[in-house]
């Protein structure tokens, strides 16, 4: 019947013989109300069998924070798809800004990867639907229920038992971690930086021998924090080879450590190896000195390759002391190494970090994508003064007002930036500025802007 209206001719003579009967004899009404008959049948009567393999699941459970509003549900979508360097980053962004408003993401906007060991703890409920299995706390976490737990789960629920009984958690990590996949085991390493001390330094020496080439790198990092790993002299005494000691001052009396000119190519690919393949302490007592002094009478800003190789150093290997002292040098230079800061974010206090966001917004727009890289750490708390009267911002403005209708990737970024950043209050006067100064009402990196004004009246 459908085939023979689609080709536009009548179909009565091929309807069932009930069909027939209940139709009128006029041809035009009798080919309406066959149609009519059809559909409901189609759409009602014919319906697909339930597939055998079917699985049943329960009630879509919510997260732990109350859901955005409808208006930000629609900016947090369409925020979602900008064209950013890494999905991933970008979705992290969100739902930070999201949770710093005590708010969540909708679950059918946003739902997590129940395999995944790094799902912020609001959404666990959601993992553990997804992955089919009921949601449990961090008490319940034993040697016998560890399987129970999806990879976030376990992870977050061994945090809280590090955080009360550092003592359980190792036992508990020393017994379980080597039966799990690769991806999750360096995950779990990430508990142990929470108190890490030589009594987790056992564990660590036995995963050396690990088959992942990443968990082996990520053991390296703490055991070097630890002091505990060891490199023989004669890689060693390669320090001298790239960095030389002097002494600076009018009279020459200021210790100075200064990094060694060298050659393009082999001789650059030979001292970023010679820095990934040692430690910070190693490094500093082979030039006769310890960690902190070490960085603190460093020749800075003379060798921008060979500086950034010494922040990874200590961000891999240091101690958090070292990383500390690190940040207070580098934030406090009026050059250029504020750019390095993003590598050891993870690692620093959050003060520390508010104050490398403030750097941030303030220099030039080449570099506004760097900080988006990775995790912000701390999202929608920067007052409209600061916000506003920024560098970040004010390019943005003066982009604007030269063509509203298409901005650069740099002013993209520093939109996002301050997007991310910004205050409730300094979202929604910052939104004033730009569409005054003739910002397109489509201009896609606006979105979290809106989104971030948007969630005023829901904190």
């Amino acid at each position: 019947m459908e085939r023979r209206w689609f080709s536009g001719g009548n179909a009565f003579e091929l309807a069932p013989t009930a069909w027939q009967a209940a139709v009128a004899t006029e041809p035009d009404e009798r080919e309406r109300r066959l149609a009519a008959i059809a559909g409901q049948s189609m759409q009602v009567l014919f319906r697909p069998a339930i597939p055998p393999n079917l699985v049943e699941r329960g009630t879509l459970p919510l997260p732990g924070l109350p859901i955005v509003s409808e208006r930000g549900r629609v900016l947090f979508r369409t925020a979602l798809k900008l064209k950013q360097h890494n999905a991933d980053v970008l979705a992290g962004h969100l739902l930070g800004l999201l949770e710093s408003r005590g708010l969540a993401a909708h679950p059918l906007d946003w739902m997590p990867d129940d395999r995944s060991p790094f799902v912020p703890d609001v959404y666990l409920p959601l993992a553990a639907w997804v992955a089919g299995r009921a949601v449990q706390g961090p008490a319940e976490l034993t040697a016998d229920t560890w399987g129970d737990f999806l990879p976030a789960a376990r992870r977050s629920a061994l945090s809280a038992i590090r955080a009360n009984d550092p003592a359980r958690a190792l036992a508990l990590m020393t017994e379980k971690i080597v039966d799990e996949p690769a991806e999750v085991r360096a995950g779990l390493l990430d508990v142990l930086d929470v108190g890490l001390s030589d009594l987790d330094a056992p564990l660590l020496e036995k995963l050396l021998s690990d088959r992942s080439g990443k968990v082996r790198a990520q053991v390296k990092r703490r055991l070097a924090r630890l002091g505990r790993v060891d490199v023989s002299e004669y890689d060693a005494g390669l320090a001298k080879s790239y960095i030389r000691e002097g002494r600076a001052g009018i009279f020459r009396r200021r210790l100075q450590f200064e990094p060694l000119p060298i050659k393009e190519g082999a001789e650059t690919a030979a001292r970023d190896a010679f820095f990934r393949g040692m430690t910070l302490a190693i490094v500093a007592r082979t030039m006769g000195s310890e960690d902190i002094p070490f960085l603190q009478h460093w020749k800075w800003n003379s060798d921008s390759e060979c500086d950034h190789a010494l922040v990874r150093l200590v961000e891999r290997t240091g101690s958090q002391a070292a990383v500390d002292a690190l940040g207070n040098i580098l934030l406090a230079d009026d050059g250029e190494l504020a750019r390095f800061v993003w590598t050891i974010v993870p690692r620093l206090p959050l003060e520390m970090v508010r104050r490398w966001q403030e750097r941030s917004i303030d220099d030039d727009k080449q570099s506004y994508w760097g900080p988006l890289y990775g995790d912000l750490r701390v999202y929608g708390w920067m007052p409209a003064e600061r916000v506003l009267s920024s560098r970040a911002f004010k390019d943005v403005v003066k982009a604007c007002r030269n063509d509203a209708s298409d901005l650069s990737s740099p002013i993209e970024g520093a939109l996002m930036l301050v997007s991310l950043l910004a205050s409730a209050e300094a979202a929604t006067r910052a939104l004033v500025e730009l569409e005054a100064a003739g910002m397109s009402p489509t201009e896609p990196y606006a979105v979290i802007m809106r989104l971030n004004a948007t969630l005023t009246d829901l904190q």
